[in-house]
């Protein structure tokens, strides 16, 4: 049923972002209205508690950022914005280009790609050897985009849904964790 949920709630969102309907704006905010509404039903579906798995994943993340900027020299806060990007690379560094930040966005580019292609290339091999759940983990915002299928296809089909809602998770706060860690 679930799964069923899924399909739907993903068929929806996917008819919406890629129609043409978009062009007129009436129809884009009711488009917006539908794919949030769906996201919502997904996780009153799922349950709340399936937030708390992505939670881990970006306290895990921001401890190996703190560890690594103590290590390598760079600015705790810094080192912070950059982790937050999560993977996101088309909206991370310009954020933290727009706070003044060059070489910093610079890095959080090169780090969000190299998330994205370790993620791709890694996720069969955690998924096989460490765990589904960890498989999903690595990926961060990709969870739900580019790495979906690779997570369904080395996972059991449940796991997908875990990965989407990771991956949306992921991606709704990489607009407001850079900024508020920035400032």
């Amino acid at each position: 049923m679930k799964g069923l949920l899924m399909y739907l709630v993903l068929a929806g969102i996917g008819y919406f972002t890629g129609s043409r309907l978009k062009k007129q704006t009436v129809l884009l905010c009711l488009a917006d209205r539908v794919q949030t509404a769906a996201a919502v039903i997904l996780l009153v579906a799922m349950g709340m508690r399936i937030l708390i798995f992505p939670l881990f994943v970006m306290a895990g993340a921001f401890l190996a950022a703190l560890l690594c900027a103590a290590l390598l020299g760079f600015s705790p806060k810094e080192a912070l914005a950059v982790t937050a990007g999560f993977g996101w690379y088309s909206i991370a560094p310009g954020i933290i280009l727009e706070a003044g930040y060059a070489a910093c966005g610079a890095m959080s580019f090169t780090h969000c790609v190299m998330r994205e292609y370790f993620s791709l290339l890694s996720v069969p091999f955690v998924a096989k050897k460490a765990g589904y759940m960890e498989a999903v983990g690595i990926c961060g915002a990709a969870a739900m985009g580019v790495c979906l299928p690779i997570v369904e296809k080395s996972t059991r089909n449940d796991v997908a849904i875990y990965s989407f809602i990771s991956g949306l998770v992921h991606t709704l706060t990489v607009p407001v964790l850079i900024p508020l860690l920035l400032s």
